[in-house]
């Protein structure tokens, strides 16, 4: 003890003694087990240093419950587990499922339901989706007949949703739609009138802006006597639809477009115009009458990162085409061979350079290969000088100095003495 109990002071708690067991290799005497498992005395057994039921792969807590008695034999040294005459470490035990070994780290499926792996001797299992069958919904009420008098077909109709197949479930068997003969007797249209006429001619040739709606008619006659045998009206009318009247027509503006059909993935726009008078096609209105257009083309889960905006295609090709939205491209002598498509763009206004959406004023520019920042000035030769304002190089010129330069010799003037020495120029 160290320091052993002093004026009062609690004892060590535990034993003073531990024992565990050594010793465990083969004997060389005859008592060698084989396949890694070592001899035990029942003697060790009697005195707790090891248990009378040994562990195995298949009952890991088999001393728990053991209720056997301590015989001499062969066992696995500790940590590892007795299966099939040899000893494992824990994480390599497999696991009995039904009649069968499961070997462990290999995934399978358990009733076709579940995703079982053996781990340690234990079975983990992640419930999956089990096949289900398709069911029919109840048969509809039965459809009117098509037809108004004599035979006809009459039809109703079930869903294969009660439940709909899932998981590799079986489809439902059988149809849709059931058809049943139907009959009624046919009658005169209304007791006493004579068939109806013919329909008369429209009231209009074409029609006039202004002009009124177009009518045609009918009529029918009841042959009894003081028509008191009749039910209803002798005549109708009903709208007919005459050509618009030509040479009048003039488009007006088109409308403003609808409002988009999705917030994102694409959706569509619509926007119509009117003709005065004619209709679409005639004359006085060629061209269409409704547009369409793509709008919201951005996906659903699109990011752009920074200030810049997703912008489609089509939205490209209105704002000046692919090269007109970078720093670089705004001064002469740029060749754009970019094509317009979907994707992040910076905001009108706004330039990219270099992952960044500038103004136009703190756009650099690029003259002859080399880049120069906002306000810097280049100077080209001895007269010109270039400076960056909004990316572009604005170049002026100065009077350049000049050097002299003789021009040729004129041809020699006449000597000033006709003889001894003269000079000429």
């Amino acid at each position: 003890m160290d320091p052993p109990p002093k004026n009062g002071g609690a004892p060590c708690p535990g034993p003073p003694q531990e024992r565990a067991p050594c010793g465990l290799q083969p004997c060389a005497g005859g008592t060698d087990c084989g396949q890694g498992r070592v001899h035990v005395s029942a003697e060790l057994c009697r005195k707790g240093l090891v248990p009378p039921c040994p562990p195995s792969c298949l009952d890991p807590e088999a001393n728990r419950s053991c209720s056997g008695l301590c015989l001499e034999g062969c066992r696995c040294p500790p940590g590892l587990l007795l299966q099939d005459a040899g000893c494992l470490p824990l994480s390599e035990c497999p696991c009995l499922v039904g009649e069968e070994l499961q070997q462990p780290g290999v995934p399978f499926l358990l009733d076709n339901c579940s995703r079982c792996v053996c781990e340690k001797g234990a079975l983990l299992c992640e419930p999956g989706g089990c096949p289900v069958p398709c069911g029919w919904s109840a048969w509809s009420s039965w459809g009117p007949c098509d037809r108004s008098c004599g035979s006809g077909l009459r039809a109703r109709f079930r869903s294969p949703s009660n439940p709909p197949a899932a998981s590799g479930g079986a489809p439902c068997e059988g149809q849709r739609q059931e058809l049943q003969a139907c009959y009624s007797a046919c009658g005169a249209e209304v007791p006493g009138w004579t068939p109806w006429a013919p329909w008369s001619a429209c009231s209009q040739s074409c029609l006039v802006p202004g002009g009124g709606p177009a009518l045609r008619s009918r009529s029918r006659l009841c042959p009894g006597p003081g028509d008191t045998s009749c039910i209803g009206e002798a005549t109708e009318e009903e709208p007919c639809s005459p050509p618009v009247c030509l040479g009048l027509g003039v488009w007006g503006q088109w409308a403003a477009w609808s409002a988009c059909s999705a917030p994102c993935n694409g959706g569509v726009q619509t926007r119509g115009r009117r003709c005065s008078a004619s209709a679409p096609g005639d004359p006085g209105c060629q061209g269409p009458h409704s547009q369409t257009r793509d709008c919201n083309t951005q996906p659903c889960t699109a990011q752009c990162p920074g200030d810049m905006v997703f912008r489609s295609a089509e939205q490209c090709r209105w704002e000046g085409g692919p090269c007109p939205g970078l720093c670089l491209a705004r001064g002469p002598g740029v060749e754009c061979t970019g094509v317009c498509t979907a994707g992040c763009a910076c905001p009108t206004g706004l330039f990219l350079h270099n992952s960044s959406c500038l103004p136009p004023s703190q756009c650099p520019c690029q003259l002859r290969g080399q880049l120069y920042a906002p306000g810097a000035v280049a100077r080209l030769d001895s007269c010109s000088n270039c400076t960056c304002i909004s990316g572009e190089m604005v170049c002026a010129s100065e009077p350049c100095p000049v050097a002299c330069g003789w021009s040729p010799w004129t041809p020699w003037s006449l000597c000033s003495r006709s003889c001894n020495v003269g000079v000429r120029r």
